[in-house]
């Protein structure tokens, strides 16, 4: 029983093989105006003209502190209400709340303590992301240089 639904099931195989190699597939001409051509790629998103104004990314470096301050202080919260604490590790941010997730048995303040984590990292992030374009759009240069008679920092910037 068990070779003839082999055999039938290799015929049926056999048989659409056959059926999709009869004629190669050709895919159909564009009629439509103007549908197949490529579109622009988009303005710079720095220039000043076309790009995010100041007050659109001091907002968005508002945001972004407002949420990695809060989980900051959640992850605080959560760490100090576990059984190991250890209050200078755990006041690490981002690092703190890992620490004290991987110190504790698995609970249910676990996953608050990692999503604090990530919501702090990803608040760094928008943070960074919002400042670089900021300098780039206030034409902004900071120098950071290090020798053996010590350590200098420039800011330098170009009035428009």
């Amino acid at each position: 029983m068990a070779r003839a639904g082999v055999a039938v099931g290799g015929a049926a195989l056999l048989w659409m093989m056959t059926l999709c190699s009869a004629a190669p597939a050709r895919a159909q001409a564009c009629t439509c105006p103007g549908c197949c051509q490529l579109v622009p790629p988009p303005p710079n998103q720095l220039d000043p003209a076309n790009g995010p104004s100041r007050r659109e990314l001091n907002a968005v470096m508002a945001g972004g502190a407002t949420a990695a301050i809060g989980a900051y202080v959640a992850g605080i919260f959560a760490a100090r209400a576990q059984n190991h604490q250890n209050i200078a590790i755990d006041s690490i941010p981002i690092a703190g709340a890992v620490a004290s997730a991987a110190r504790n048995a698995p609970d249910d303040r676990t996953p608050l303590l990692l999503f604090s984590a990530g919501v702090q990292a990803m608040g760094l992030l928008v943070i960074a992301a919002a400042a670089t374009d900021l300098a780039a759009l206030r034409r902004l240069s900071v120098d950071v240089g290090a020798g053996p008679n010590g350590c200098d920092v420039r800011l330098t910037w170009r009035l428009p």
